[in-house]
């Protein structure tokens, strides 16, 4: 089967962390996850399956794992520069909740495939544009 030369490896995925306790203020409904981050990575190459499992490996699980810690830092109001982790000076964040560290159990793929023309985003100030990140 000949190999398109133009194109891209795409990979989209969910990551539906969990909160390190239960919310007792919310009756009714299932709060134990927050609002999932949801993001797609992208490189220029062209079609290749051993390429395209070493692109995963080498470049799409690092990501992931940096920008879901990322987001954790972020959600915790763990600023870690000013405050060290400990401290019970550091902001709360805005759910005033603290979210779980990483776990690849809570990475849920959506897509993972090569294309030659990328997914793009459909509203706001980046409609138009490739859907996620280079990397």
């Amino acid at each position: 089967m000949p190999h398109r030369s133009k194109g891209y490896f795409y990979y989209e995925y969910i990551y539906e962390s969990e909160w390190d306790e239960e919310n007792t203020l919310v009756g009714g409904k299932d709060d134990s996850k927050r609002p999932p981050f949801h993001t797609a990575y992208y490189t220029e190459h062209r079609e290749d399956h051993q390429g395209q499992t070493a692109w995963y490996a080498n470049k799409v699980r690092p990501a992931i794992e940096a920008d879901c810690k990322k987001i954790i830092d972020k959600y915790n109001g763990q600023n870690l520069d000013k405050y060290p982790k400990e401290s019970k000076d550091r902001p709360p964040n805005r759910f005033n909740r603290v979210m779980k560290p990483f776990s690849w159990k809570a990475v849920k793929e959506m897509h993972f495939y090569w294309t030659e023309k990328l997914p793009t985003t459909t509203e706001g100030e980046r409609k138009g544009q490739p859907y996620g990140r280079e990397i």
